[in-house]
């Protein structure tokens, strides 16, 4: 795999190891052991003021169950808060052209499963702005505590039993 470095230039990127990101291959590791029925990777982005989620469109297991899945959780964050919304993002990946050195994209590759990157503004959500708090702690909390009603939501639905 590959990711873009400094100037836009490509850099080869190998699987974590133990000398270069040991935070990374033991928690793999760990995961390894326990399986991973729904993945989240929360970041902040600089630029977009909204709240978001990326998805596995790109990966090579991407299908009718994980777009049901992707849809169907995002549906209900949106729901669940007024400033999770699904206009505005990044742009899906085309099929088979998922970067797999993204962690949400090697999750849902390597578990199969529902595997998300949740970005959130540095700044104000211009979808519900508040001129005199901006993006703060309590909305953040409350973003992180309304997931919970989303994954509720789908947790019967994240793996096939039979």
């Amino acid at each position: 795999a590959t990711a873009g470095g400094e100037g836009g230039e490509e850099v080869k990127y190998d699987a974590p190891t133990l000398e270069r990101s040991p935070e990374v291959y033991h928690v793999l590791r760990a995961m390894d052991q326990t399986g991973v029925d729904v993945f989240l990777d929360v970041h902040g982005d600089e630029e977009l003021p909204f709240n978001f989620m990326a998805g596995s469109e790109g990966c090579p297991n991407w299908g009718e169950r994980l777009e049901a899945l992707h849809g169907a959780f995002l549906g209900a964050y949106v729901r669940a808060n007024p400033d999770m919304q699904k206009r505005y993002g990044y742009e899906s990946d085309e099929a088979l052209m998922g970067k797999l050195n993204i962690c949400s994209n090697q999750i849902a590759t390597r578990f199969d499963c529902l595997s998300v990157t949740l970005e959130m503004p540095f700044k104000d959500c211009w979808s519900f702005e508040d001129a005199e708090r901006g993006w703060c702690p309590d909305r953040a909390r409350m973003l992180g505590k309304s997931c919970l009603d989303a994954l509720l939501y789908v947790e019967p639905y994240l793996r096939d039993e039979g």
